[in-house]
């Protein structure tokens, strides 16, 4: 019993972890989803989840590593969902299935132009061109600012891949926004 369990988390200890780690369990269910409309409902699904279950956290165990694992498992799910019926998606969180990225436009100086929304494009589409695990490792290490040791040990990986992953993730988007953004039109033009 819950109840009984001294070492079981109260639910206003729980709301104060849960505070805490709010912005690694986004990015974990951000990344996982591709989108930032199903991860806040990730997130708050696998809140109501682990508050079910609250005698399955171990005292003195990491807790965003604890919720980090259900936010994953329930964004899964949430893909798993999605995937047998149509879901009506948001325009703000989808970027357009098609083989060019928009182009950037920037200064001279190399400046982004006060509408950067083309931009922001091109990132978004060049992350969801990652792994789920890159992705994930990108963003708790860009976004959350932690370290590859905390990363590893919140997804169940060894540290070097935590690193690897990382590594690769920004190889790859740097790869995508340096490329002129019409290279895939030029590419079938010449076919």
């Amino acid at each position: 019993m819950a109840d009984s369990n001294p070492q079981t988390l109260t639910q206003d200890e729980f709301a104060t972890h849960f505070r805490r780690a709010a912005p690694v369990l986004w990015c974990v269910a951000a990344a996982t989803l591709g989108n930032r409309d199903g991860a806040e409902d990730a997130v708050q699904d696998a809140a109501l989840s682990a508050m079910r279950r609250l005698d399955s956290f171990h005292a003195g165990t990491n807790f965003t590593a604890w919720m980090s694992k259900i936010v994953r498992f329930t964004a899964l799910n949430q893909i798993r969902h999605a995937r047998r019926g149509p879901q009506p998606l948001s325009d703000e969180d989808t970027v357009p299935a098609t083989d060019t990225a928009p182009s950037v436009a920037v200064t001279s100086a190399g400046e982004l132009l006060p509408d950067q929304s083309q931009f922001d494009d091109r990132v978004l589409h060049g992350l969801q061109s990652l792994s789920e695990e890159q992705r994930t490792c990108l963003l708790l290490r860009t976004v959350v600012d932690l370290s590859y040791r905390e990363i590893a040990g919140m997804l169940g990986m060894p540290e070097g891949t935590a690193m690897s992953h990382v590594h690769r993730a920004r190889h790859h988007l740097m790869e995508r926004l340096r490329a002129p953004a019409n290279e895939g039109t030029t590419a079938r033009r010449m076919r």
